[in-house]
C-alpha cells in the first residue's frame, strides 16, 4: 500500500516536472519569436525608410533639373521636400571592429540614400547642399576609437559596383587604394581617435569647387588641419598632430578637396560616379563632431540639442 502511494507520488511529481519543463520551453520559444519578429520588423521599417528617402531625393533632383518657368511653383523645390529624417544611433560596445563597421555602414547608407553623388541636388545659383543623415554617440563614453580610415579602405561594404562587392572607400569615392596607401594611413590618420564622450554627425554634402576653397580656409580658421595626400579620395580633417581627437573626416571623390588631387598616385580610379563629367561640383560624405559652429562651416544646419536628447533617451 505504502509502495503504491510512493509510486503514485513519484508519477505525480514527474508529471508536474514535465509540465514545468514544457511551460519553460514554450516561454523560451515565445521570447525567441518576439526577438525574431522584432528584428524582421526593424529591418522592414529601415528598408521602408530608406526607400522613401531615395524616392524623395530623386523627385527633388528631377524638379531641380526643370527649367525655371515664371509663376510655375511646381518647378521649384526646397531641401525640406526631401523625406530623409536624421537617424539617431547609439553604438553599442561590441568590439572596436564592429563599432567601426557600424559607423562605416552609416556613412555608406548616407551616400546611397542621396544618389551616390550622381544626382544634381542644388540649383544653379546655389553653392552648397548639406543634409544631416544621422547622429551617433557611443554607449561606452570612455572609448577612444582609432583606425577608421584604413578600415574604410580594406573592409568590404554591403554594396556593389558593377556587380562586384567593393570596399567602403571604393563605394563612396570610386577609388581603390593599394597596400602602400593603407600602410601610410595606419601610421598616420589611424592614430587620431573618435572621443566616446562626444556626438558625431554624418552629413551628405555637395559643394561647388569655389565654395570648397573658402570652406577649407574656414576650417583652418577653426584650428583644424585639412590633411591631404594620404588615402587618395578620403580627406581627413582633424586637430593638429597624430593621436589627437578627430574633428571631422571628409570622404570625397573630388579633385577640389585638396588631397584627392593626388588620387592617380595614391590609388586606382575605378569609375565611381561622384560628380558628372566636367561638373564644377563635388559630392562628399562627412563625419563631424556635433558642434553647431562646425556644422555651419560645412553648410549644414544643426539639429536642436533638445531633439537630440529626446531621441537618444
Amino acid at each position: 500500500m505504502v509502495s503504491n502511494n510512493m509510486s503514485g507520488s513519484r508519477k505525480a511529481m514527474s508529471g508536474s516536472l514535465m509540465a514545468l519543463i514544457a511551460v519553460i520551453i514554450v516561454v523560451i520559444l515565445i521570447i525567441l519569436l518576439i526577438v525574431l519578429f522584432k528584428g524582421i520588423s526593424d529591418a522592414g521599417e529601415e528598408e521602408a525608410r530608406s526607400s522613401r528617402c531615395k524616392a524623395s531625393v530623386i523627385a527633388y533632383a528631377r524638379i531641380n533639373s526643370l527649367p525655371d518657368i515664371p509663376f510655375n511653383d511646381e518647378a521649384t523645390s526646397s531641401s525640406s521636400d526631401i523625406n530623409c529624417p536624421a537617424k539617431y544611433v547609439t553604438i553599442e560596445d561590441e568590439g572596436d571592429n564592429q563599432v567601426r563597421r557600424e559607423i562605416a555602414n552609416l556613412l555608406a547608407q548616407c551616400w546611397d540614400d542621396f544618389g551616390r553623388g550622381k544626382l544634381k541636388l542644388f540649383r544653379a545659383e546655389d553653392e552648397k547642399f548639406c543634409v544631416v543623415c544621422s547622429v551617433f554617440q557611443f554607449e561606452d563614453r570612455s572609448v577612444r576609437l582609432t583606425g577608421l580610415p584604413s578600415f574604410l579602405m580594406v573592409e568590404k561594404s554591403p554594396y556593389y559596383v558593377e556587380k562586384k562587392r567593393v570596399s567602403y572607400q571604393e563605394f563612396m569615392t570610386g577609388v581603390r587604394t593599394n597596400d602602400e596607401v593603407v600602410d601610410r594611413a595606419r601610421s598616420s590618420m589611424d592614430q587620431n581617435y573618435f572621443d566616446g564622450s562626444k556626438r558625431y554627425a554624418i552629413m551628405f554634402t555637395y559643394y561647388k569647387q569655389s565654395y570648397w576653397s573658402r570652406l577649407e580656409g574656414g576650417l583652418l580658421g577653426l584650428g583644424i588641419a585639412v590633411v591631404g595626400g594620404i588615402i587618395g579620395a578620403a580627406v581627413a580633417v582633424g586637430t593638429f598632430g597624430a593621436g589627437a581627437p578627430v574633428a571631422a573626416l571628409i570622404i570625397t571623390g573630388s579633385a577640389a578637396a585638396g588631397a584627392a588631387i593626388g588620387a592617380a598616385s595614391t590609388g586606382e580610379g575605378v569609375g565611381g560616379g561622384w560628380a558628372s563629367s566636367g561638373a564644377d561640383w563635388d559630392a562628399q560624405v562627412v563625419i563631424s563632431e556635433y558642434d553647431a559652429d562646425r556644422l555651419r562651416e560645412f553648410g549644414c544646419d544643426s539639429l536642436p540639442v533638445s531633439q537630440l536628447d529626446e531621441r537618444f533617451k
